[in-house]
C-alpha cells in the first residue's frame, strides 16, 4: 500500500524516509530561511479502511511554508519639551518610530546644526529618545 506523492511545497524541503511513500514512510519539511511553517512539519503514510478498500493516507494535511513578512514597530517615542534656544524639526506631539531620529536646531543666528535624538528599544520592551539636548546653551 502507498500514499500519494506529496506535491511540492513552496519554499521548503520535503525529506523522505524511504524512496517510495509506502505505509510507515514519514515526509519531513523544513521551511527554508526567510519562511515559517503553517501546519505539521512530519507527516506520516498510515492505512486507511474505506469499507473493505484499504490504501495509504498521509496523517496531516501538506503544511505550508509562508514567507516571513517583516513586522512593523509600533513603538516609539514622545519628544520632550523643547529646551530654551532649541527648535524641534517635527511636529509638536508627534511621536518618533524606533530607530529613527528626532532632529532639532540652535537658535543662533550664525550657524544651523542638526543634532540628532535616536529613539532606541530598550530591553524591557519600552521605547527611549537617547542623545544630549545640552548643545543649545
Amino acid at each position: 500500500m502507498r500514499c500519494e506523492p506529496l506535491g511540492p511545497v513552496a519554499n521548503a524541503v520535503v525529506t523522505m524516509t524511504r524512496p517510495v511513500p509506502v505505509i510507515g514512510t514519514q515526509a519531513n519539511v523544513t521551511c527554508q530561511p526567510g519562511s515559517e511553517l503553517v501546519g505539521s512539519a512530519v507527516l506520516e503514510c498510515n492505512p486507511i479502511k474505506f469499507s473493505i478498500l484499504t490504501t495509504g493516507g498521509w496523517s496531516k494535511s501538506t503544511p505550508k511554508c509562508k514567507p516571513i513578512i517583516a513586522r512593523t514597530d509600533t513603538l516609539s517615542c514622545s519628544l520632550p519639551e523643547s529646551p530654551p534656544n532649541t527648535i524641534f524639526l517635527h511636529l509638536p506631539n508627534s511621536k518618533i518610530p524606533v530607530n529613527h531620529a528626532a532632529s532639532y536646531i540652535c537658535r543662533d543666528a550664525t550657524t544651523i546644526i542638526l543634532y540628532p535624538l535616536i529613539c532606541i528599544r530598550q530591553r524591557d520592551g519600552t521605547a527611549q529618545l537617547e542623545g544630549s539636548m545640552d548643545y543649545c546653551k
